[in-house]
């Protein structure tokens, strides 16, 4: 897990990482210190972001596949972002873009029923 990260290979020597990665080191409560952290970051975790004061984080699992996840995660890197935020990112800009094309399809069809309303209204004056 950390043998290709060459700052955990500077610092720690290979059984240290091994430990960690078997979770010998650092799994006991013992060595466990609760962080405590300013409100935004609260806020931005809770996804208070502004946007909606109802945007509070709930969270869920999920099943992907590996490969897809290992994807997510270097795109996320090249962007800048977790793999977790991306995938929240896609998620939001599916569902603003699914939500568009049911409005375009409500308006559409007004549209329709509008031009339908007008043609009924023209035979009507015409059998007047």
């Amino acid at each position: 897990m950390y043998k290709s990260d060459p700052i955990i290979e500077a610092i720690f020597d290979e059984k240290e990482i091994e430990k960690w990665d078997s979770r010998e080191y650092g799994a006991d409560e013992e060595y466990v210190e609760r962080a405590v952290l300013d409100k935004q970051y609260v806020d931005l975790i809770n996804g208070n972001d502004g946007e909606k004061p109802s945007n509070k984080m709930q969270p869920i699992s999920i099943r992907l596949p590996e490969p897809l996840i290992q994807d997510l995660k270097e795109i996320g890197k090249k962007e800048g972002l977790g793999y977790q935020t991306l995938i929240r990112e896609v998620m939001k800009r599916f569902v603003a873009a699914e939500n568009r094309k049911e409005l375009n399809q409500a308006i559409s069809e007004n549209e329709r029923l509008r031009e339908k309303m007008r043609q009924m209204e023209d035979m009507l004056e015409k059998q007047a």
